[in-house]
């Protein structure tokens, strides 16, 4: 998550630059919560869904976090068929990428699409 996190600011401040002057302690403490908030939600979507196809549903779902690298987890202790447990891997970007991508639709705020500068795109390469 750390490198998808990086790779996203860089292009962000490439796109748009970055002040620090704007950044207060509350808004690094609500960022920080916000994606701790989200990295939890993300694991539980693929518990939620393995667990619906799962023979002894959330029984087999076990949660945790390997502490040497603080990388959140969900695992299944049963087998799955293929498509399922490749719909369980795909679920959180269905639901939190495409459902942030609809509600911005909906509302017209593109805050997180990348199309509203896709023409400030050319000066990253």
């Amino acid at each position: 998550m750390l490198p998808f996190m990086a790779f996203t600011f860089w292009i962000y401040h490439n796109l748009n630059g970055f002040n620090l002057e704007g950044i207060s302690l509350g808004l690094a403490v609500a960022a920080f919560l916000l994606i701790l908030c989200l990295t939890i939600l993300h694991e539980l979507i693929h518990g939620i869904t393995w667990g619906l196809f799962a023979k002894k549903h959330f029984h087999s779902i076990d949660f945790g976090i390997i502490w040497s690298s603080f990388s959140p987890y969900c695992t299944c202790s049963e087998p799955l068929k293929k498509w399922k447990y490749l719909l369980g891997i795909a679920m959180p970007t269905l639901i939190l990428g495409d459902g942030a991508a609809v509600a911005a639709v909906i509302t017209n705020q593109l805050l997180l699409s990348p199309v509203k500068k896709s023409h400030k795109l050319w000066r990253l390469f």
